[in-house]
């Protein structure tokens, strides 16, 4: 290494350190899962072992909502709402 080069590594080195833009800890999120099949529970439940909140989730099938009661105990979870005049849901 030649020695301009290793003059201005060290001055580098010796520089104050630039400061973060970025929050220490980034802020909580406050989150609503809808659809909550397979990935939506999941990525919840995840969610909230990362620090967030889930306030609530919906689920159209049975298997979703169980999903859910297993993962987000402590969401309200229920069917998705509908709009009136919509068609029943197949599901």
């Amino acid at each position: 290494m030649s020695a301009p080069l290793r003059t201005r590594l060290a001055a580098r080195r010796r520089s104050a350190p630039v400061a973060s833009t970025r929050a220490a800890t980034p802020a909580a999120l406050t989150i609503g899962v809808i659809g909550a099949g397979r990935v939506g529970a999941t990525l919840g439940a995840a969610l909230t072992a990362a620090g967030h909140r889930v306030v609530a989730a919906t689920g159209a099938s049975g298997a979703s909502r169980a999903r859910l009661a297993l993962l987000l105990p402590a969401v309200p979870a229920g069917p998705p709402p509908r709009s009136p005049g919509s068609p029943p849901t197949c599901c």
